[in-house]
Formats: C-alpha cells, structure tokens, sequence
C-alpha cells in the first residue's frame, strides 16, 4: 500500500499496516479515518482552491545523480522527493539557515513544483555560489515563466520589451501587401523609401531579442531563486517569523491564470502600438 510509512497529514503519525486510511477526493490527502472523522474535512482544506495535490509531491520518481564541487554523488530518487530530501546529501541544506535567513525547505515549498529541476539548481546557487543555469522556457517564452511563477515585475518588463523590439517589423507589415493599414500615400511612401533602414532595425532587434532570450535562460533561475527569498522574507516579516507550509505554498507555485493574463497582456500592448504607430504616422506624413 503506498500510504505505508507516510504522514497523516492531520497528526502527522506515519502510516502502518494496522492504520484505516482515508483519502481525501480532493486532493488526495491521506488522513487516519479517526482523525478525518474529529476535523470532520480534510486537513488540507484550505488548499483545495490553489489546486493542490498531495500526489503531485509525493509521486514517485526515477534514480538521477547529483553534482557536487567534489565529485559525483548518486541519489537514489526511486521513493517520493519528500524521501529524498530526508538522505543525508540533502538533509543539511534543508534545515540550515542561509544568509538570507531562509532554509531550503522553506524555499522548496515556496516553490512547490517541479522540484526535481528546481532542487539540484537551487543548491548549487545557494550552497556553491553557481547563478548559472539552463531555463528553457525562460528562453521560449520568459513572459510566460515569470507570470506563472508569479514574478510580475519580470513578466511585465519582458513582455514589454519583446513587443518594442517587434517595432520595426510592425512597420514592415504595414507596407506589405496592398495597403492592408489604409494608411495615407504620403505615409506609405516615406516607409517603403526608407524599407532598408527599417530592414536593419529589424535584424538588430532580432539580435537584442535573441540576447535578451539568452540572458533570461542562463540566469532566470537565479531570478526566480532570488524573487522566493524575497517573498519568504516578506511573509515572515508579516507574520513576525511564524510560516507554515500552506502560506509558502499558497504564495508560491504555479498559477495558470497568470499565464492568460500576460498572454491577454501581450496581445493587447501588440494591438495599441499598431494602432499608435500608425496614428503616428498619418500625423506625420
């Protein structure tokens, strides 16, 4: 039985051979049925609405290996992260307060998924200094990874520099074709007279975006690293140092809905900067 060995996530007990489980249908929480019945609902209640699954953290895992600055140490990851983090090559680092006054445990359930990438990444920036890494996502859409992972400081500042380095494309597009922004003649001219300058300030924004992009994934971790920290702090200045696991959880993670409001976002900036650059130029020409 998988429950075997784990928590109760209402006393805490680990669970025995002799123990009637109950699981709650919302989000898979397991409890003793004795405690169930005395909360009389889950103990996790207040997270159903954040989409937690108990599954999602204790959901077994294939055998990795972890890089340390003295060599190779292999971790074995068949049992649950919860389990893994209680070996010894973790277990320091998950209870050891850094400079920031934060410990790993802390940052882990600020972070909350994907914690097999997340692990061995934010060790090496906290335990070894290393603030390089690789983020795909951060380089296919950065947008997109700051606003599910509620940054929005740095999914705002990208998302709008992305669309001011497609200016100069924006301009391309509305001479192309047969008039297709109903712009004036006079404006249509100036444009497609100076079709070689605008040529060379779309090969130059490629560029910045392109450098921008590289950037983001070699050290949007440590952003995103960063940005935890802060807001653990910030909850536990809040709470005069008292936090649990849920306020992590519940201010950390992942939200879907942030990713339709930047992407809602970047359309809509797309939209009134067409239009602006082309009242601009009518007003112009």
């Amino acid at each position: 039985m998988k429950y075997i060995g784990k928590m109760c996530v209402s006393c805490g007990k680990k669970f025995t051979d002799a123990d009637d489980i109950v699981v709650c249908p919302e989000c898979a929480s397991p409890h003793h049925r004795e405690c169930y019945r005395n909360n009389g609902r889950c103990a996790n209640e207040n997270l159903h609405a954040k989409g937690f699954d108990w599954n999602q953290i204790n959901r077994p895992v294939k055998t990795e290996t972890a890089q340390q600055d003295d060599g190779q140490v292999v971790i074995n990851l068949s049992e649950s992260v919860e389990d893994m983090l209680k070996q010894p090559f973790f277990a320091k680092s998950m209870k050891t307060v850094d400079k920031n006054g934060c410990t790993l445990k802390e940052i882990l359930d600020f972070v909350h998924t994907n914690l097999l990438y997340y692990i061995p990444v934010f060790m090496r920036i906290r335990d070894f200094g290393k603030s390089v890494s690789f983020n795909l996502i951060c380089f296919v859409a950065p947008p997109v990874y700051f606003a599910s992972r509620k940054m929005w400081f740095w999914a705002i500042l990208t998302a709008f520099l992305s669309v001011l380095l497609l200016i100069p494309f924006m301009l391309a597009m509305l001479v192309s074709g047969d008039n297709p922004a109903n712009l004036s003649v006079d404006a249509i001219n100036a444009l497609r007279v100076n079709v070689s300058t605008i040529n060379s300030l779309i090969e130059i924004c490629r560029g910045a975006d392109l450098f921008m992009r590289i950037m983001l994934c070699l050290f949007g971790n440590r952003l995103y690293y960063n940005f935890a920290v802060k807001s653990i702090k910030r909850i536990k200045a809040k709470n005069n140092e008292d936090i649990s696991r849920e306020q992590l959880i519940s201010a950390g993670g992942v939200s879907f809905t942030n990713i339709i409001l930047i992407i809602c976002i970047i359309f809509i900036v797309t939209f009134l900067i067409m239009l602006a650059l082309q009242a601009t130029l009518e007003f112009l020409f």
